[in-house]
């Protein structure tokens, strides 16, 4: 094609990698992280009382919804890396515990049951918050973009 041909042809949209190769998404990275921890979940089910797994599902569908969104709607780092440490660490490590207690203390109403699931509600309110931030954060970044056009762009339709 001649510079020409150039110059009265729409140009190729620039196609980016959404990641260099071998690297995950946040989103990828994610949902492979729920994945993992809803596995563990139902393999522990059998030592856990249904207000505890509950607890656990519900986190799962609090953050899956939100999770599977970034991927069409990228979210603040900030927002990345709480829902990382839920899902990677602090349910990971309460239920990890929890397993290692005797028989008598994982009963179901056993103490560490109550803890448990006072952890695990915690959290649950927590991923409840989450998800609503991550919906104010839209919000913000579209009020952000009416200043800034309003900031832009007199009345009359012109660039002040």
């Amino acid at each position: 094609m001649s510079w020409i041909d150039n110059l009265f042809t729409r140009p190729q949209p620039v196609i980016q990698p959404s990641q260099p190769a071998g690297e995950q998404t946040f989103t990828d990275r994610a949902i492979a992280s729920l994945d993992g921890l809803a596995s563990a979940s139902r393999a522990a089910s059998p030592k856990l009382s249904p207000a505890a797994y509950s607890a656990l599902r519900t986190i799962d569908d609090n953050l899956r919804p939100v999770i599977e969104r970034t991927a069409t709607h990228p979210v603040l780092i900030e927002r990345e890396i709480e829902i990382l440490s839920v899902i990677t660490d602090y349910v990971p490590t309460s239920l990890e515990l929890f397993l290692r207690l005797p028989d008598a203390d994982r009963a179901d109403g056993g103490r560490g049951d109550r803890m448990l699931i006072e952890q695990l509600d915690r959290i649950e309110r927590t991923t409840r918050a989450m998800a609503a931030h991550v919906a104010d954060d839209a919000m913000t970044a579209m009020e952000a973009q009416a200043i800034f056009l309003q900031n832009k762009y007199d009345h009359s339709g012109t660039k002040s």
